[in-house]
């Protein structure tokens, strides 16, 4: 195997990797922001929606 296939192949790979970080990241954080909405409603109660108004 060549240079030119090993920075090709090893290009791919990283590139992998970092698709599964990136994915790995975004689930924490949308964990960490579904358990501090929780935490939030806990100390200060849920939001309040405006109602909808129905269209005549």
């Amino acid at each position: 195997m060549g240079a030119d296939e090993t920075l090709f192949y090893g290009g791919i790979v990283i590139a992998a990797l970092a698709l599964v970080i990136a994915v790995i990241f975004f689930i924490i954080f949308y964990i960490g922001k579904i358990k501090l909405n929780v935490k939030f409603d806990k100390e200060y109660g849920e939001e309040l929606k405006p109602k909808r108004r129905k269209r005549d």
